[in-house]
């Protein structure tokens, strides 16, 4: 009996670390993500209010110009 307590307790114990170690994994790869996205927004709006008269746009962009949508992120190669 007593060598099953002390073998629960050390599972026990060896599960709350894991867990523990998950936890700070999974914390740091949504401040990650929530940087990453955060640094998108803001570069999508500087592509909104930039324009490019000095070049213009391709056959591929279909005459899009600068204003760009979240639809037409694929085009942006030919735009800059």
């Amino acid at each position: 009996m007593q060598q099953e307590k002390a073998d629960h307790k050390k599972t026990h114990d060896d599960l709350s670390t894991q867990l523990e170690i998950e936890k700070t994994k999974r914390a740091r790869e949504v401040l990650e993500a929530t940087n990453k996205l955060a640094s998108l927004q803001q570069h999508y709006k500087l592509l909104q209010v930039t324009s490019y008269p000095e070049r213009p746009p391709t056959d591929f962009c279909m005459g899009v110009g600068p204003i760009l949508t979240l639809k037409m992120w694929f085009a942006v190669a030919c735009i800059l």
